[in-house]
This record gives structure tokens, C-alpha cells and sequence, in this order.
């Protein structure tokens, strides 16, 4: 069985023969992101360094890799070992509220007020309230608040979130800046081009958006006062920093991209001080010991696995069938590269399409290997994570009974596993729960089962 942590991605593979691991990873990703490739039927695997275009002088070291075999986690920490990563110890599990999959960007001061007297008055402590998109007038333009929907500034809303015993976070997409914002239209030379003297469009999100320079001055002093206002004079300690790619799209004559995105994520640790970084959108190898928290994976989806012209169409989309897939065969990076975030859990039963079943796969798998970070959706629904140094764990999901006027469920206490043979098509719930299980346990999933009911 042959495993990559990503098909697009500068990340380790490996082969499985039982339990015993032969393992392949790079060392050197800071030089240049390395491709592995794979072909079962030649049964080879072939690496090559991205670094076309690179101008030299002198001597490069293209690839280092460790090559290994032994037991899962004795090569992955034999791999993180010579890698030298080492995480922030201030940086622990947590779980909490984000705005976005209930509001998107239609947030204001009254209705985080509103979610956050709701969560208050849940049983279990939540650690992280985070406020996503939509506080700011437009993408690029992060110390321009919108006053109709935040008239006292964002100060206030974060010392309420103290005030509450949570630490408040803030999304922010640092090296982006779309069409609409004032930085786009009166900062040309502040933005990344391409060799033919065009913009690096870095995608259609928004009014469309661009990728800023992360060499010019201008823009590493205006980020240094962006990250200091949000820290020190708002009070959010908590910052996810999302499309973090767009600072490595092109490569210059004398740094690869590898290079490139290395050193936008040392720039981001260093102006972020103290704060807890959440890296969202970037090449993984890249965020490796610099955030505390990343998300490994695509979005969450309100359907299951998307809708079928974007399945046809993109490579890159929300899914939540491949978030769990991305759960599943990345969990080795958990506590060693940073903290793993699977994304939400969406438990609630209005303004989404997935089918009970759908949702407690989701809410399973991420219970079974994601014991660190737990960000959810909305204040009407809670997810409490119960797990032991095995990530093995119980889920008990709480309806709001006070702001929301929901009702208290009944926690669900029983999963019942079947394990069987099966293929490799995991579209439905059921088919990819036992895939997982089988891949994580084998044949004993009864005690899995025990351990969770107990």
C-alpha cells in the first residue's frame, strides 16, 4: 500500500507493508519544493527539485532526502528529528467558535454579540472564539474597518471575547489584496508580477485578488503595522492566516518558491510576536515548526463532496468527503509539525445538505485522529472532545438551549463499526468510515469500539 501526505504537496510517502513503514522525505524544502512522484505499474518513485528558472552562482544542493523503514511513528520521528522542528510549548489543544460556515461574511458587532452569549451559556468551556471574513471593508485593506457593521472599532468586540474567558482570534489573508481595496488601487508597486510585467492574479475569491510582494519594504512595513494594531492596540492573539500561496505563485531569477514561501512564513512568525498563528492555505512543508495550528486540509463543504461541475472542473475545492481523507493521511504531522486542524464540524440541521450519516463520519474521524485543535462552525452547536494520548475518542455534540432556542440532545454515546472488504471508492459515509478504520486498526476495531462506549 503506497500512501503520499499529498498528491500536490512537498510532504513525505510512504509504503505500507503491515505495520512496518519504508519511508521517503525531504529535507530541504526551504531550498525549493520538492515533487514526488509515483508509478505503481513501474513500480518507481522519482524526485525532482522545483527550481526552474533559478539563476546560479556557485553550488546548490537540489535534494536531501531520509530514507528510511521501521514503525509509523518511529519513522516520522526519526523524519521530524532530522528536520530539527521544534513547537511552540505555549500552544495546546483547544476548541471553540469561528464565524464563518453560519455567517460567511455577514457578520456585524450585534450578531458576534449574540454568538458569544449563546456559547456562554453552554456546559463545556470553549478555549477560542474567531472572528473570519467580513469585519474588514476589503480583502488587503485589514486596518479599514467596515463602520456599519463594527461602529466601535474591533478593540471592544476582542476585549468581550476576554471578558468571556476565551481567547480571541481574527482571520486575516496577509499577502492578498483584491481589486476593490484601497491598497490594490493606490499601491501598484506594493504587488508581486509576473516575468512579463503582469499581476499574479491569485484567484477569483472576492472582487478577484492579487498577490502582494513580500520583498518590497513597502509592504513588509505596512504588514508590521497591520499585525501590531491587530495584536497589541485590538487585543486578538489568536490569528488565522489564510491564502497564505499567493506569496509563492512565481518564483524570481534568485529564489525558488520553496525559498520564497519559507521566508514569507519566518517574516510572519517574527511580526506576529506571542500571538498563536493558525496557517490556512499553504504549502504544509512550508508551515512546518513556524504556526502553532494548520489546517491539513481542503474546506468542509455543505454537501458531502461537492457539486458534480466543480468535481469535474477543480482540483483545488471544498469537500467534505476529502477533508476526511486528508484527516486520515496526514494525522502523522499532528504534534510533530504543528497542531493539526481538520476544519469544522457541521452539526447543525439547517443550511447544509449533509445527511445525518454524513455528519457523524465527519464528526468520527476527526474524534479518532484530530485531538489538538477543533474550531467549530456556529454557537448553536458544540463538539467536546474527550480523547487520551491514543486519539481515540468520544464526541458529544449540545444544542444551545438558551440564545438559540434549541433543544438539549441526548449525547450520542454509541458507534457501532463494521469491518469488511471493500474497494477503493469511498463516496459514501459508510464505505469511507470502515476504509479509515481498517487502514488505522485493521481487523481490530472492536476495540476501538469498547474504548469509545466506555
Amino acid at each position: 500500500e503506497i500512501y503520499t501526505l499529498s498528491l500536490h504537496d512537498a510532504l513525505p510517502i510512504y509504503i505500507r507493508q503491515g505495520s512496518r513503514y519504508r519511508f521517503f522525505g525531504s529535507l530541504a524544502e526551504d531550498s525549493g519544493f520538492t515533487i514526488i512522484r509515483t508509478d505503481v505499474r513501474q513500480k518507481t518513485l522519482s524526485f525532482e527539485k522545483d527550481c526552474i528558472g533559478l539563476h546560479l552562482k556557485g553550488s546548490f544542493r537540489a535534494l536531501t532526502l531520509l530514507m528510511t523503514s521501521g514503525s509509523e511513528d518511529a519513522v516520522f520521528d526519526a523524519y521530524f528529528d532530522h528536520l530539527g522542528v521544534k513547537l511552540r510549548p505555549e500552544a495546546k489543544k483547544i476548541f471553540g467558535y469561528t464565524s464563518w460556515y453560519r455567517h460567511y461574511q455577514n457578520i456585524s458587532d450585534r450578531i458576534i454579540a449574540d454568538d458569544l452569549e449563546g456559547l456562554q451559556t453552554q456546559r463545556y468551556h470553549a478555549d477560542v472564539f474567531q472572528i473570519d471574513d467580513g469585519y474588514q471593508t476589503a480583502v488587503g485593506d485589514w486596518l479599514s474597518v467596515d463602520e456599519k457593521k463594527f461602529p466601535e472599532g474591533m478593540a471592544p468586540v476582542a476585549a468581550s471575547i476576554r471578558e468571556a474567558g476565551m481567547l480571541p482570534g481574527i482571520w486575516m489573508a496577509p499577502f492578498a489584496a483584491e481589486e476593490n481595496s484601497e491598497l490594490y488601487k493606490n499601491h501598484p508597486s506594493w504587488l508581486a508580477k509576473n516575468p512579463d510585467g503582469s499581476l499574479v492574479k491569485g484567484g477569483s475569491n472576492w472582487s478577484g485578488f492579487y498577490a502582494l510582494d513580500i520583498y518590497n519594504e513597502n509592504v513588509r512595513k505596512y504588514l508590521r503595522e497591520v499585525f501590531r494594531t491587530v495584536t497589541q492596540d485590538w487585543g486578538f492573539k489568536l490569528l488565522k492566516l489564510d491564502f497564505l500561496y499567493a506569496a509563492c505563485i512565481v518564483p524570481r531569477q534568485d529564489k525558488t518558491r520553496g525559498q520564497i514561501m519559507a521566508e514569507a512564513m519566518d517574516f510572519l512568525r517574527e511580526i506576529a510576536g506571542d500571538a498563536f498563528i493558525l496557517g490556512c492555505g499553504v504549502p504544509l512543508a512550508s508551515a512546518f515548526g513556524r504556526v502553532d495550528y494548520c489546517r491539513i486540509g481542503c474546506d468542509v463543504s455543505l454537501d458531502w463532496n461537492d457539486k458534480p461541475a466543480m468535481r469535474l472542473t477543480h482540483r483545488e475545492r471544498v469537500s467534505t468527503r476529502n477533508t476526511i481523507l486528508n484527516s486520515t493521511f496526514r494525522r502523522q504531522l499532528n504534534g510533530r509539525a504543528f497542531l493539526n486542524d481538520p476544519d469544522v464540524f457541521l452539526l447543525r440541521e439547517t443550511q447544509n445538505e449533509l445527511f445525518a450519516e454524513q455528519k457523524v463520519c465527519l464528526a468520527e474521524v476527526n474524534a479518532l485522529l484530530l485531538r489538538l485543535l477543533c474550531l467549530l462552525s456556529e454557537a448553536v452547536a458544540l463538539l467536546l472532545l474527550c480523547l487520551d494520548n491514543r486519539s481515540v475518542g468520544i464526541v458529544i455534540a449540545l444544542e444551545s438551549s438558551c440564545s438559540f432556542g434549541g433543544k438539549l440532545h441526548n449525547p450520542r454515546r454509541h458507534f457501532i463499526y463494521k469491518v469488511s472488504v471493500m474497494g477503493d471508492e469511498y463516496n459514501s459515509p459508510g464505505e469511507l468510515r470502515k476504509r479509515v478504520l481498517q487502514h488505522l486498526f485493521g481487523t481490530k476495531v472492536y476495540m476501538v469500539r469498547r474504548l469509545v462506549e466506555n
